[in-house]
């Protein structure tokens, strides 16, 4: 009965051991090869362009909010206006475009877009013949 009983105990450290050495393997396997990898950078700053296109609209105003600075651009005629691109850093948060223009009649529009990195992430309509249009974007 002794025998047996060592025999047992045998067999459980044995199959305790190839159990802990089947499962390091595996979890070492898992790795990459030796090559570290890189997470994906967050980017630090945007490139941020406003744009507006009037139709049936004269554009006569827009202001620019990037976090809590504004700006605003006066005066403006014709039916588009657009900003040059701008730098954002993405610690500000948040930008806005509110933007103003005469319509010609209640089916006038003035749409306000926001691109950042060269993409539209948002944009307002509004329509009527004293319009103001307002888009609002949060970097996430």
């Amino acid at each position: 009965m002794k025998k047996i009983f060592t025999i047992q105990k045998f067999l459980t450290i044995a199959l305790s051991a190839v159990f802990a050495v089947t499962t390091i393997g595996t979890l070492q396997s898992c790795g990459a090869d030796g090559v570290e990898a890189i997470p994906n950078p967050i980017p630090v700053e945007h490139k941020v362009q406003f744009k507006l296109t009037g139709t049936n609209a004269a554009v006569t105003k827009a202001v620019v909010m990037i976090g809590s600075t504004t700006t605003e651009f006066g005066a403006l005629s014709g039916n588009t206006w657009e900003s040059e691109e701008i730098k954002v850093p993405t610690s500000e948060g948040s930008i806005a475009l509110s933007a103003y223009a005469t319509g010609s009649g209640p089916a006038s529009v003035l749409k306000a877009e926001i691109f950042v990195d060269g993409k539209l992430v948002k944009f307002g309509t509004a329509s009527g013949t004293d319009i103001n249009a307002l888009a609002f974007y949060t970097f996430k």
